[in-house]
This record gives C-alpha cells, sequence and structure tokens, in this order.
C-alpha cells in the first residue's frame, strides 16, 4: 500500500467510509500494514470495521500474519475471532497451527468460535482440536448445528468417546419415536454409533416403540452386507493396473466414513502411486475430506510405504494434517528419511506442506525462529493450558515506507493499550510524542494544543486524543474539549466519549454523561452502555436529571421493548423514590393549575406532533418556553412582564435540534475542501470584494429570498469567508438558525451558475419549499433578536400560539431535512464508500 492509500483511509470520516474503503483496496491488491493493523485493533471500534481491518490486514509476511491473529483471537469477541480465524486458514501458510490447541482449552470460549474452531480443524491441530472437547461441561446442550459439526469431525479424525456414544444413543432413543424428529443431529449421531457402538444401532433398529422414517433410512444403511462388498471391490480394483474404468470404479466402491478404518494399507498406497503418476484425477481433485476417518496408523503406514518421492508429496499433501499430531515426531522422520532419498533434497522440501517443511528447519545452537516455533509447538503438546507465545517475529514496530507513523504510534498503542512504558518518547511525529506526554502527566495546560493537534489529525486518529482525555481525572476542562465531538453520528466516537467522561469523573462530565442519555445521535446499545458506566459514578446530585431522562424517553418512539428496558436500567440508577407530591385541596386554583413536567409535555405535544423527537436538552427548553407561557395566561394582570424570554428559549430549543442534527454533517463536508476550493474561485480566499459583493447579490435575488425582511448580507459574507478559511485544527461551527440557513441556501439548491448547487444535497425537497424553509429560519432569528433587545410586551401575548406555530413548522421541516440527509448519505457511503 502506497502511504498516499494509507491517508486516504485513516482519513475517511466515517466507519462506513472506511469499510468501503479498505474493500476497494483490497480489490486493487493494496493492504493495510500489520503494525496498523494490530493497533487499530486495540480502539473501541465496531465490529464490521474491526472484521474489515482483518480481511485487509497484509499477508506478505506469512508469520508475522499468523502470528498477529493467533495471539490476539483470544482477545477478540467471537463475532471477530471467528473472522480472524477464517483469514488465517485462507490466507497464511498454517505454521503456528499448534496454537489452536490452547484456544480450544479455553473454558470460556464461546459457541462461535468454538464452531470456527472445529470447521478449521483441518487447519488447525486436527484431532487434539476435537479432543479437548470431550471434557466439556454442558457439551449436552450445545446447538445441534455444533453438535452435529463436532460428531462429523469425531468421524474424520477417529476420535473414539464414551461421552459421545453416550450423547448419541439418549439423544437416538428420544427421538425416535417421533415421525418427523426435527434435530439436524439425527444423521451424525447415527454415522458416529456405526462407526463406534454397531451393536448398539441394531438394537435400536427393532425397537419396538420405535416409528418413523429414519428406521427404514437406518435399516438400509447399516447393511453389513453391501458394507462387505464395497470393501471387497474396492480391495480387488486397487490389486490391478488402473484403467479409465478404475476412477468411477473406485469412487463408486468408496467406503462410507464410518467403514473407511477398514480400507488397507496396500491399497491406500495404489491410491497414492496412482496420483503421482497422473492418473485418478478425479479423486486427485476431491478434498481432503475423502480419506477423513481412515485411523491415523494406516495413514502414517501408507506414507512410509511410498516408493517414490513424487508419491509421497501427493500424499501428503492429501492426508498430511489427518495425522495425529502425538505421531508429528515419527511423520518428521518419515519425511527426514524421504528428504535424504531425494534426487534435489532442497525442491522435496520445498515442495512439502509449512507446517512440515519448518519442522525440519533448525538450527545447531536452537535459537532461531523456527528452533523457538518448535519448542512452542511442544510446550503446547506437552501442556495447552499454560503456554507463553513465542516472539516470532517483531516487526509491529517496524518503520516502513508505508507506515511512516508505525514506530511513534506504536509507541502511544504499547502506552495507552497495553500498558507498555516507552523506553523514550518518538519524537518524529508532534501529534503522538505530546499523546504520550499528556498520557504519562496530564495536565490541564497540554490540553489546548494537543486539542489543536488532535483536529489537524486524521479522523481515526482522534478517537486517541479522546481516549487520552480520560486521564484528565477531575479537571473540567477535559470535559469541554469533548464538547467538539459529542454531535457525530459515529458510533465508535460516541463510544470513547462515554468512556472519556467517566474517566474524567467530575459533576460536570457526569452530568453530560447523563445528558447523553437522550441525545438523539446515540443508540439504544449506546445508552445501555451509558447506564452501565454510570453504575461506578456518584450520582447523588443527579437524580432530578435521571428522572428527566426517563420522563423524555415516554416519548421515544413507539415505546417498543428496547425504550422501556432502557428506562427500568436508568431507574436503577436512582437512589431514593421520587418524593410524593403533597395532597392539596381540589379547589385550590393555584396548587391545581401549578405546571408539572407531565402537563407541559402534553401541551407541547398538542403544539408540536415531533415533540417525541427532539431530544432531552431541547425538551427542556421547550418546557421552559412552555411554563413560562402558562404562567402569563393563568396571571392575567401582568402587564409589566417581558414576555421575550418565552420565544427566546423556543429559539434555544431550535439551535439545539439544528446543531444536534445538522452540526455533523455540515462539519464533515467542510473537512473535505471541496467547499473551499469553489469559494476561492468565487472570490473569498483573497478576498475580492466586487466578485463577493456579485455572489451576494445572485443569492439576496433569489426567488423567495428576496423577501426576506432585512436579509443579512454581513452574515452570509462572514460564513462563506470562515469557511474558505477553514482549516484543520481551526474550529468552526455555523452559528444559529440564520446561519444554517444561509448554508442551506449557499449550498443545497439544485441550480447554481456559480456551482455551488447539490453540494450538501436535499434530493426531495424543491428548491421553493427549500426557501420557504430558510425564510422560516431566518425570520424566527430576526423575530427572536428584536425581541431580546427590545423586549415583548404582554400586550402582544396573543401573538404567541402563532409563533408556535412558526417553531412547529420549523421542527416539522427540520426533521423532514435530517430524513432527506441521512437517506442520500446512506446511498452515497453504499456507492463511493465516501
Amino acid at each position: 500500500m502506497t502511504n498516499k492509500m494509507l491517508q486516504e483511509y485513516i482519513n475517511q470520516p466515517s466507519s462506513r467510509a472506511r469499510i468501503k474503503k479498505l474493500e476497494m483496496m483490497r480489490e486493487e491488491d493494496l493492504w493495510l500494514p500489520i503494525s496498523l493493523a494490530n493497533d487499530l485493533m486495540c480502539l473501541r471500534l465496531g465490529d464490521a470495521e474491526k472484521t474489515a481491518i482483518i480481511r485487509s490486514t497484509s499477508s506478505k509476511n506469512n508469520l508475522a500474519f499468523e502470528d498477529f491473529l493467533t495471539r490476539n483471537v483470544s482477545n477478540w469477541n467471537q463475532n471477530i475471532a471467528s473472522c480472524g480465524l477464517w483469514e488465517w486458514a485462507i490466507r497464511s501458510d498454517g505454521i503456528l497451527w499448534h496454537r489452536s490447541i490452547p484456544l480450544s482449552h479455553d473454558p470460556h470460549l464461546s459457541q462461535r468460535v468454538s464452531y470456527t474452531l472445529l470447521d478449521l480443524a483441518w487447519y488447525g491441530a486436527g484431532a487434539k482440536v476435537v479432543e479437548n472437547f470431550i471434557g466439556w461441561e454442558g457439551l449436552e446442550e450445545m446447538s445441534p448445528a455444533f453438535l452435529s459439526l463436532m460428531f462429523y469431525r469425531s468421524l474424520q479424525w477417529n476420535v473414539e468417546s464414551e461421552r459421545f456414544k453416550k450423547i448419541a444413543l439418549n439423544s437416538l432413543k428420544k427421538v425416535y419415536g417421533v415421525n418427523a424428529p426435527p434435530e439436524r443431529t439425527i444423521p451424525y449421531y447415527l454415522a458416529y454409533l456405526y462407526r463406534y457402538d454397531f451393536n448398539a444401532t441394531k438394537k435400536l433398529q427393532h425397537e419396538h416403540s420405535i416409528s418413523g422414517i429414519w428406521t427404514q433410512f437406518h435399516g438400509s444403511v447399516c447393511d453389513e452386507i453391501e458394507s462387505g462388498k464395497r470393501l471387497n471391490c474396492l480391495h480387488e480394483i486397487s490389486q490391478k493396473k488402473s484403467t479409465k474404468a478404475s476412477e468411477a470404479q473406485l469412487l463408486k466402491y468408496w467406503p462410507m466414513i464410518w467403514e473407511r478404518h477398514q480400507i488397507e494399507v496396500d491399497a491406500l498406497c495404489w491410491i497414492f502411486a496412482e496420483l503421482a503418476g497422473g492418473r485418478l484425477k478425479t479423486l486427485g481433485e476431491q478434498s481432503w475430506e475423502i480419506f477423513s476417518g481412515i485411523p491415523s496408523d494406516n495413514l502414517l503406514k501408507s506414507l512410509k510405504a511410498c516408493k517414490t518421492s513424487d508419491q509421497f508429496l501427493a500424499a501428503i499433501r492429501i492426508i498430511g494434517n489427518l495425522i495425529h499430531v502425538s505421531q508429528r515426531d515419527e511423520l518428521l522422520d518419515c519425511i527426514r528419511e524421504f528428504v535424504t532419498k531425494a534426487e534435489n533434497p532442497a525442491d522435496f522440501i520445498g515442495s512439502l506442506p509449512q507446517r512440515f517443511s519448518t519442522g525440519l528447519n533448525t538450527s545447531s545452537k536452537g535459537t532461531s525462529t523456527f528452533d523457538r516455533i518448535l519448542d512452542e509447538q511442544a510446550q503446547t503438546l506437552k501442556n495447552a493450558h499454560n503456554v507463553l507465545f513465542t516472539e516470532v517475529y517483531d516487526a509491529y514496530t517496524e518503520k516502513t515506507e508505508d507506515d511512516r507513523d508505525a514506530v511513534p504510534r506504536q509507541a502511544f498503542f504499547n502506552l495507552a493499550y497495553r500498558n507498555l512504558k516507552p523506553k523514550k518518547i518518538p519524537k518524529e511525529n508532534e501529534y503522538w510524542a505530546e499523546l504520550i506526554a499528556a498520557w504519562q502527566d496530564p495536565k490541564v495546560d497540554k490540553l489546548d494544543h494537543l486539542s489543536q493537534l488532535a483536529r489537524q489529525s486524521p479522523s481515526l486518529y482522534q478517537i486517541c486524543f479522546i481516549d487520552t482525555l480520560s486521564r484528565f481525572k477531575g479537571i473540567d476542562n477535559a470535559a469541554l474539549k469533548l464538547l467538539d465531538y459529542i454531535r457525530s453520528q459515529e458510533e465508535d466516537v460516541l463510544r470513547a466519549i462515554i468512556h472519556a467522561l467517566s474517566g474524567i469523573n467530575t459533576n460536570r462530565s457526569i452530568q453530560e454523561l447523563v445528558a447523553f442519555l437522550t441525545r438523539p445521535n446515540v443508540s439504544f446499545h449506546l445508552q445501555m452502555e451509558i447506564t452501565q458506566v454510570l453504575q461506578e459514578a456518584d450520582l447523588a446530585l443527579l437524580q432530578s436529571e435521571l428522572r428527566s431522562a426517563i420522563n423524555d424517553l415516554k416519548y421515544d418512539g413507539t415505546g417498543d421493548n428496547p425504550v422501556w428496558e432502557l428506562r427500568e436500567a436508568i431507574s436503577s440508577l436512582l437512589l431514593i423514590e421520587e418524593p410524593e407530591e403533597p395532597k392539596t385541596d381540589e379547589s385550590s386554583t393555584s396548587s391545581a393549575d401549578l405546571p408539572t413536567t407531565e402537563k407541559l409535555d402534553h401541551h407541547l405535544q398538542t403544539k408540536l406532533k415531533d415533540y417525541g423527537l427532539l431530544s432531552g436538552e431541547a425538551k427542556r427548553a421547550l418546557r421552559t418556553a412552555q411554563f413560562f407561557h402558562l404562567q402569563v395566561e393563568t396571571s392575567g394582570n401582568l402587564k409589566t412582564i417581558d414576555l421575550s424570554p418565552a420565544i427566546d428559549m423556543q429559539y434555544k430549543a431550535l439551535e439545539l435540534s439544528f446543531r444536534e442534527k445538522f452540526e455533523d454533517s455540515t462539519g464533515n463536508l467542510i473537512r473535505q475542501g471541496i467547499l473551499q476550493r469553489k469559494l476561492d474561485v468565487i472570490g473569498y480566499a483573497r478576498p475580492i470584494p466586487r466578485a463577493m459583493d456579485e455572489f451576494e447579490h445572485y443569492i439576496e435575488s433569489l426567488p423567495i429570498i428576496n423577501t426576506i425582511p432585512f436579509f443579512s448580507r454581513f452574515k452570509l459574507r462572514k460564513m462563506l469567508r470562515a469557511i474558505c478559511q477553514f482549516r484543520p485544527g481551526r474550529r468552526f461551527t455555523l452559528d444559529g438558525l440564520k446561519a444554517f440557513a444561509l448554508f442551506f441556501i449557499c449550498f443545497s439548491r439544485k441550480e447554481c451558475r456559480y456551482g455551488l448547487n447539490n453540494l450538501f444535497p436535499l434530493p426531495s425537497m424543491t428548491d421553493e419549499e427549500l426557501f420557504d424553509f430558510c425564510k422560516s429560519l431566518h425570520v424566527f432569528q430576526d423575530f427572536r433578536n428584536r425581541a431580546a433587545h427590545e423586549g415583548f410586551h404582554p400586550d402582544a401575548s396573543n401573538d404567541l400560539a402563532g409563533i408556535w406555530e412558526d417553531t412547529a413548522k420549523i421542527v416539522e421541516n427540520m426533521i423532514r431535512v435530517q430524513k432527506i440527509i441521512a437517506g442520500s448519505t446512506e446511498l452515497a457511503s453504499y456507492q463511493t464508500g465516501a
């Protein structure tokens, strides 16, 4: 991979885009350096991205690739671990096959990873992996799919177990009385008993209680006469010179898996000789499974009996992995004999599968990499419970042209995620050096510079900055730095923020963590994760905020089970029961009319049909506005009260909602640099006043926009100049409803003679609808500003109803725009990976 491609990948702003980029890279045969993949797997990324990273990791250095996967697979969750095992099987030479043994010994291993180990037994330790499951507790309760595969692998590697026999026999007795047993395990149980307890199957056949079609299948399959005929025919064929018809006959009479232990060694030798001679091509194309079920002793004898090197190579490529690992030394001695007999020993060794040729590669001093691997193999076979994997490759810190930041980045990841202190702080990269310094000695005076460096760094590496902020325990300023990221739509970023706020552990940071429970960009899974984190925090002063969060969740969607589960989880964080309201005389008007949260929410739901889709912060602002409005209405004689707070809080709710829903997507577009180039061409970079005047006049003269009273050209120029001058490391945010309106007008239209159309596309909204929406935002902010500066007289209280209608219309259009953006972003991500 070129450094340019690497930078493009780590600079992608979203997990979806990074996954798409990795797919494109694989199609072009470009791969992630192992050092980078090893580091990224330490971050709290989603399973989809981590599996994409594993699938995109370079296997150019096979041994390093194998070490990376087999060393870490026990630390990954089941989805990632299963993917890692498959990549190891498909894309490596299997030199570290023995590491599958301690993994299958792990009593905490999930069923999915166990299934994968069995599925890949050919690439791993074969019979040894299967044998490790014999003593597993609760084996009988495993899924039918797992049990079916386990019994099949037991047949293939000749693993006989009294426990397995008991499981099979008991299960068959239970289901044989049913006409249509649903279990997929039945054929595998029968086959296992045919092989290891044939008499028990005979008894089953004659049980009077047995009914259903299975008895008929059973009777036809366990026919000893037919079985004997097949074996006799096979052995007769192997004693003759092969013909074109021999292969078809051989496959026709090839024994069932439970009969193959009776195949004679001479017949196997004849087959391997024919394969080496280029005959029996169809049989040669069969997988190793056609020879499974033949005892390991017989397979080893057939290898020793091979007469030529070609015959031996043809055989070991097919059956080598079926030989029990306990006979590995005997097999290696056999290989050495053939090496000495070979005309060209080097070519012979090069033609062997890697897992066997490495056993021959030993140095006199016993200090080579392969010596250490062989020693690890021996220790694993001796005691799989207590094996330390040898350091077979030390290139995870290797500096390469493709990954220039590997050394300083590795130093930080070793410190932060592997608890390995660096001997010295690398100075090649200021960002990583400052992160290391902050991690080791978190001080408030480092925050501003570190925050600036983070904004200049690739999107993926900014997660490391967020993780580092968790080290600033008791420092509120660190929590404030997280506010730059709280509106992100990326789960990995939000998850890092959650744990950083928990690590900072101040009242302010925990309060922000509680506020996250009702943020619209936080998924249900993250919300549940927050409740787990909050269990370790002091929530004595945040009980009202928790109750408010529970109340807000009543209106989330349809109130299905996940919402109620979340409410229960938050309720468990309450320290005391909510005090009962004092009983009052119903005739008391002042008590009866006292606004409560429920009453306020009822009023607001009546006015705003999308009220339930707003965040907790926006709802609190609207409740305040509604509370003030109700007080004015019920008092009726407050001629000296200014009503502007009711308007101001509505505006605050709208501004919060716009920032929550659009700040991240607009910010991503700005950070891409597209807008800067377009605006530079227009004249906003140098700047060119005449060119800017012409563009602003063009915007001001657009239909509907030209009807806005006091259209703010000053605000437009200020915003466009700020966008044009934006560079990584600087902060930028759209300030207020008017700024969002101007942004949409400039970059979301269908047509623009300056080439700014559809840069922030809203496909299903016409320009007229867009302009009407933007006009309402512009007018609302102007009205709010005048009310804040000049006041809003109580005589105008009747106008509040109209203002609420304007707010409701803006919220409705805001939700519509949000859905349009979500749909177009998903489509664009699917099509381009951006």
